[in-house]
């Protein structure tokens, strides 16, 4: 398992660059990455993650938003500022070029569950070219697209708690 708050404690890296073979596929992992307010956490783990990925010579061919994407309110929907500067910006194309898989957390129905929960799943097709992806709740995906070598089974393990986001096909998708 990759921890980035362990990696950016480090002096040392984990693996030298002659042990990663460019040819290689890479993903990053990120998890509860969006703070409302304090953002100097999330911009040094950036910074880690970006670091760490310019120093092995490669990009990240994918990389799983593992949830709790944005915390506290969410002013604007998909229009939000924290759009640009916590992902877009963030995590910039040029290291992480490829699509950013996200799954929802707990704190992403926080505050303003419908809203933020609207914004999130909305985000991918009213802004063509980001990366970010999240065509639904709970989706899956193939990595990489040609000749994949994993399958990906994205959840929402958040139904139990947040049942009043369900759609009525969603319930009934679930209690199926």
């Amino acid at each position: 398992a990759f921890s980035a708050a362990a990696l950016l404690g480090q002096e040392k890296r984990l693996i030298s660059a002659d042990e990663v073979a460019s040819d290689s596929h890479h993903l990053m992992m990120i998890g509860d990455w969006g703070a409302s307010d304090d953002r100097r956490a999330q911009t040094a783990v950036a910074h880690g993650m970006t670091g760490y990925m310019k120093s092995l010579n490669v990009k990240a061919e994918a990389t799983l938003m593992l949830g709790d994407n944005f915390y506290g309110p969410f002013k604007g929907g998909v229009n939000s500022p924290r759009w640009k500067e916590q992902f877009e910006d963030m995590y910039p194309k040029d290291v992480f070029p490829g699509p950013c898989y996200a799954m929802l957390g707990n704190h992403d129905y926080d505050d303003e569950p419908k809203a933020k929960l609207a914004a999130e799943l909305a985000y991918g097709s009213a802004n063509p070219g980001t990366r970010w992806t999240m065509p639904a709740k709970w989706y899956s995906f193939e990595f990489p697209k040609q000749n994949p070598l994993i399958s990906f089974i994205v959840l929402d393990s958040n139904y139990n708690t947040r049942t009043e986001s369900l759609t009525p096909e969603e319930r009934e998708a679930q209690s199926a």
